[in-house]
């Protein structure tokens, strides 16, 4: 017991524990080259190509099949560019934000850039 750091110690060196700072990348799109959508398609999961062929499930709105696909691509190594490509051309066969102008390209850059955060 008489090797124990003292409580009074551990509370002074705990009082100055400074938590890091959570640091959240963007993705700068305005950056990114216009990608092929077939090669893009090449590049990810057969899973990924699933959820872009068929669409939303029943039970799926069409966000939550956006989002979904978005991280499908990420898990599958694609390149947020590709995914973005993906991305959009799913949105305007499904119907939710590409009617939407610049709005909805946020929308969507924010979907991508969720997706790519982990």
């Amino acid at each position: 017991m008489r090797d124990r750091t003292p409580v009074e110690r551990i509370q002074f060196l705990a009082s100055h524990y400074v938590p890091p700072a959570r640091v959240t990348p963007s993705i700068d799109f305005s950056s990114l080259a216009d990608e092929d959508l077939e090669e893009a398609l090449r590049t990810t999961s057969p899973l990924a190509r699933v959820i872009w062929k068929q669409g939303p499930l029943e039970s799926q709105d069409r966000s939550t099949a956006l989002m979904r696909l978005a991280h499908v691509c990420y898990r599958s190594g694609v390149t947020p560019s590709m995914c973005r490509v993906i991305v959009v051309d799913a949105d305007k066969r499904w119907g939710k934000y590409h009617l939407r102008g610049e709005a909805g390209q946020a929308e969507i850059n924010k979907i991508v850039e969720r997706a790519y955060r982990g």
